[in-house]
């Protein structure tokens, strides 16, 4: 089963960490009630304090570009250019058509 996705890598000024972190859970609230949405998550990089990746994913394109779509998506990143220590930006993918096993890493 193919599954688009988008992810962000986001460096938010310290002093804005709060409200970056309630606009997020916010957003993804509304992003895991759409239609098709199959999940939307914030990680905090381990080294890089304040800085995140933000990714959500969707069963079909059309659903996706739906949610690009949002007023409450578009609001969310309009309010981000001014917590940001750079302009954000988005990467697309889907997934590997070819199946691919997990390989357990050697301690």
């Amino acid at each position: 089963m193919l599954f688009y996705a988008y992810a962000s890598r986001l460096a938010v000024r310290p002093q804005h960490r709060d409200k970056f972190l309630r606009a997020s859970r916010a957003m993804a609230a509304q992003a895991h009630r759409e239609a098709d949405c199959q999940g939307f998550y914030c990680y905090e990089e381990v080294d890089a304090p304040n800085t995140f990746l933000l990714s959500g994913s969707w069963k079909t394109n059309p659903a996706m570009q739906a949610h690009l779509a949002q007023p409450y998506r578009l609001a969310y990143f309009e309010q981000l250019s001014h917590w940001l220590v750079e302009p954000a930006t988005l990467v697309f993918y889907e997934t590997v058509k070819e199946r691919v096993t997990m390989l357990k890493a050697n301690p």
